[in-house]
């Protein structure tokens, strides 16, 4: 998620935060973020790093029950690898248009 450093600040400021989905807890929290430099494509069709954004890179967990499939849902919202356009909402963070990098499973039960 690109936004302005000061975003980073304020999150760090509200973490842990519970997870929120139609306005309600979820059973999970966001519990950490990172931040990271912004690249844009330059007039010369290199990377260069933009000063005005950075990526921030949030951390959550949450306990989602395994079924026949396994997909990952928090609340009513899929998740998985690739998504775009997340929407991360907990008790005071809340941002859209997102992009889930990463998911993983711990304690999976053996059958």
């Amino acid at each position: 998620m690109r936004c302005a450093t000061e975003l980073y600040e304020t999150c760090q400021a509200h973490l842990p935060s519970p997870l929120m989905a139609s306005g309600a807890l979820v059973g999970g929290q966001i519990e950490r973020v990172e931040m990271e430099p912004y690249y844009v494509l330059g007039p010369d069709g290199q990377w260069i790093e933009d000063p005005e954004h950075v990526t921030l890179l949030f951390t959550a967990t949450t306990e989602t029950p395994a079924g026949e499939v396994m997909t990952t849902k928090v609340e009513t919202r899929r998740s998985g690898i690739g998504k775009t356009d997340y929407i991360l909402k907990s008790e005071y963070i809340e941002f859209s248009g997102g992009t889930i990098v990463d998911v993983q499973w711990e304690g999976l039960a053996e059958e």
